[in-house]
């Protein structure tokens, strides 16, 4: 990346004395992507305390998972302009500041809002998930326009979002240790705001490089006629429903479906789905100009599909653990990787392309955890006889196996993807 190439500008406000290192920016992004990964992934791993003081259904899980989401969705498209406009600085610190008031709020809603528990989690869901739809925005942005001097950016653009996986990881760990050890949930809750907050103590003493936008670029209107556009829009949603049916349920499912202890199926199921998530992305990174990207995307929808149904169809035990840890490896590069296939094979797309087709990802991730939870629901009602489950363990394989439409479709969708040039 070459300062002649494009321009950059960068303004540092408030500094005394030496201007810090571009360093410093690139580890606040990286603490925000962990950011993301608690905005995203907290909720499924608290689910089952929450559901038992509260009386919370799966459908009611499947409603917060869509509106946190969708709430990323919606910011995705309608700020990607302004992102565009001003900069991205007018908007990172408030997006950590809203972060960390969502959870902090999602923490004190059974004191502020005793009668009305589902409707303070929704509030703060949507706040902390507003935020999460800033930092998308924002995030890859300013680590690509890191001077070339001061940071391999190119390198550093291919791990961030790696950071997502690891603070999945640390969010499943912790988060499943604290319970286990006794701690109160709101205390785990409040605890983790502390991420967004010491981030935006990071970013107020980072300097920020804002990259100029070349003309040229493709409009929204004429992207939404291209047909490779509108399939990889299809791709990444399939894709991001694919991932997120797996990291939401997984706790639920090997807690509450296969009757595990939580520490455990967190730590070899959803944790290992967790750290096989960011290996697959990291992984790529380093050695991915190797490989087809196409036979990858087809073989990981495939692949996951496999493995739901391993999970779905598998008694308690290694196999169903297993599978999920695994199904993080072969949906790794859903997202990512057809983002960077779009990227190529529409050179002239801007920055809206990437807004939409994030949102067409958050439009997956939100759709594909609600499906599953109202067919949780839905099939507890029905429960067979003679098949040795209760009602919550049938209703759970019923959900999962909902959610392996997702990979099936992704796959289709990727076949498409792969045989479309323009």
């Amino acid at each position: 990346m070459e300062k002649d190439q494009t321009e950059i500008t960068t303004k540092e406000r408030g500094q005394a004395g030496p201007a810090p290192s571009y360093r410093t920016t690139l580890f606040a992004c990286y603490v925000g992507y962990i950011a993301q990964a608690v905005n995203v992934n907290l909720f499924a791993v608290i689910f089952i305390p929450l559901r038992e003081r509260f009386g919370l259904s799966y459908t009611q899980f499947g409603t917060l998972v869509f509106a946190n989401f969708l709430a990323q969705l919606t910011i995705d498209i309608a700020l990607s302009r302004a992102v565009d406009r001003f900069g991205t600085r007018p908007f990172i610190k408030p997006a950590l500041g809203f972060c960390a008031g969502g959870l902090l709020l999602f923490a004190l809603t059974p004191t502020l809002l005793p009668d009305h528990i589902f409707a303070g989690f929704m509030a703060s869901t949507l706040a902390f998930a507003a935020a999460g739809g800033l930092l998308e925005l924002c995030l890859s942005p300013i680590v690509e326009a890191i001077p070339s001097d001061s940071a391999d950016s190119s390198k550093a653009l291919s791990f961030l979002h790696s950071f997502y996986a690891w603070g999945q990881a640390g969010v499943v760990l912790i988060t499943s240790a604290l319970l286990f050890l006794g701690l109160p949930w709101q205390a785990i809750v409040a605890m983790w705001a502390l991420i967004p907050a010491a981030d935006l103590f990071l970013f107020a003493r980072a300097p920020i490089a804002e990259r100029a936008h070349e003309g040229g670029a493709l409009t929204i209107r004429k992207l939404l006629k291209n047909r490779l556009f509108l399939i990889a829009v299809v791709a990444i949603a399939f894709g991001g429903a694919s991932e997120a049916v797996v990291a939401q349920y997984a706790s639920s499912y090997l807690q509450k479906g296969l009757g595990l202890p939580k520490l455990a199926g967190d730590l070899f199921g959803v944790c290992g789905f967790a750290v096989c998530l960011g290996l697959g992305r990291l992984l790529y990174g380093m050695f991915g100009h190797r490989l087809d990207i196409h036979k990858v995307l087809t073989g990981g929808s495939a692949l996951a599909f496999a493995a739901y149904l391993v999970v779905v169809f598998s008694p308690a035990g290694a196999p169903p653990v297993a599978a999920i840890a695994l199904c993080g490896l072969f949906v790794s590069l859903l997202w990512p990787g057809t983002l960077a296939v779009a990227a190529q094979k529409l050179p002239l797309a801007g920055a809206s392309m990437f807004a939409l087709l994030a949102a067409a990802g958050d439009l997956g991730c939100s759709i594909g955890p609600w499906a599953a939870g109202v067919a949780t629901d839905f099939s507890m009602r029905f429960l067979p006889s003679g098949i040795g489950l209760n009602a919550e363990q049938f209703g759970l394989r019923a959900g999962l196996l909902v959610g392996a439409l997702f990979p099936l479709a992704s796959f289709v969708a990727q076949l498409f993807f792969k045989n479309r040039q323009t």
